[in-house]
């Protein structure tokens, strides 16, 4: 027998262990003291401590409270025209009021409806004007213009044209 095979044998089984300890560093590694992990977790706080202040976030626009405020006084403002009860809808304002739809439009009454103006009431059309009635359709005035005054109320051919003077 060779006298350097035992020599041989633990070089080879140094050289292995090594080789599994390079290779499974944390199957081999000793459990954390309470030391290292308190140490770890001091440093971890000192990075987040230093990430919280590169960090900065600024609140844009206004707070909760202002928000709010802001939506008491649009709403104080439509109670000034707008009342809503069980009985009905009251819109009102010394100013002018608009309705524009995008497409139609219909008002529409299961009782009588009105349109009242306090000086002209007018009504016009891109295209035609229908007035109609089931029953009798009334026209009156102090005086009554059709076609500006200046055409003939009917025209040859016409079936009747009554015109009441009060």
């Amino acid at each position: 027998m060779n006298r350097h095979m035992p020599l041989l044998a633990l070089v080879a089984a140094l050289s292995f262990t090594a080789g599994l300890l390079a290779r499974f560093p944390v199957a081999l590694a000793a459990e954390p003291t309470t030391g290292d992990l308190l140490t770890e977790i001091r440093t971890l706080q000192t990075k987040v401590a230093a990430l919280e202040t590169s960090v900065t976030t600024t609140r844009t626009g206004p707070t909760l409270k202002q928000t709010v405020a802001n939506l008491q006084s649009q709403l104080n403002a439509i109670g000034q025209v707008l009342t809503i009860s069980s009985t009905g809808v009251q819109l009102k304002t010394a100013g002018n009021i608009t309705l524009e739809a995008g497409s139609n439009m219909l008002l529409k009454a299961m009782g009588d409806s009105a349109l009242t103006a306090g000086v002209t009431l007018a009504a016009s059309a891109g295209s035609t004007v229908n007035i109609s009635g089931k029953g009798a359709t009334s026209v009156s005035g102090s005086y009554v213009r059709l076609n500006g005054g200046t055409k003939p109320v009917a025209v040859q051919g016409g079936t009747s044209a009554t015109v009441t003077v009060p």
